[in-house]
């Protein structure tokens, strides 16, 4: 555990600004989001919408930061020469996403507390959230540890524009089309996607630590 707490450390010192642009963002967001589709009959119903793009925001602006000086600098290559092993790094990483994730929360709450008219989230919001924080999170450390920075590099900027133009797709169907079929059915799967979620964490981190062992530096 000192290990994982080390290297957990020296990627938030490596980001520099970066952290404290991120807390800035986890606020910033929703009340920006909030603030330009405050006429919108259906704010309401889009506190996952905006959450899902702080946490996007937030977590990929970080990873993409501390990756790229990673790899300018072959820090992470020197640590291994340190009795920190490769599991400690990849715990560490998946630590920092998690909380980046809970300080998207967090942000949100106090974004709420400034703003009354965003909308409060609910359980579906969190679940539906989170399980697509862990498929875009998964499928970064998977290429990362497996093909290594290069493969990764632009990786930040494409899942921020997912992030922000998806939900602003997201927002224009359910503002034009009738779903009620379709959200009863979101409604009903919602302990179903935060186990999901749960889950696709858990194997995603089991795989990158087993592709970053065998991976020749």
């Amino acid at each position: 555990m000192k290990y994982v707490l080390k290297t957990f450390k020296e990627l938030i010192i490596l980001s520099g600004m970066y952290f404290f642009i991120n807390i800035m963002l986890a606020v910033g967001i929703p009340l920006l989001v909030g603030y330009m589709i405050a006429d919108n009959p259906i704010v309401d119903s889009l506190g996952a919408v905006m959450l899902i793009m702080s946490v996007v925001y937030i977590v990929f602006f970080f990873f993409g930061k501390t990756d790229m000086i990673e790899y300018k600098s072959k820090l992470m290559i020197y640590a291994l020469l340190t009795p920190a092993r490769r599991i400690h790094q990849v715990t560490a990483k998946y630590i920092i996403a998690l909380a980046s994730y809970l300080l998207a929360l967090l942000g949100y709450l106090a974004a709420r507390l400034i703003n009354s008219s965003i909308p409060g989230l609910t359980f579906g919001d969190i679940a539906y959230s989170f399980l697509i924080f862990s498929i875009l999170i998964g499928i970064y450390f998977l290429i990362y540890y497996k093909f290594g920075y290069e493969a990764v590099k632009f990786l930040p900027q494409v899942m921020i524009l997912i992030g922000t133009f998806g939900s602003v797709a997201v927002v224009k169907i359910f503002d034009s089309v009738s779903l009620e079929g379709l959200v009863d059915f979101i409604t009903r799967m919602r302990p179903y996607a935060l186990i999901a979620g749960v889950v696709i964490c858990l194997l995603t981190f089991i795989a990158s630590c087993s592709l970053y062992k065998n991976k020749d530096l």
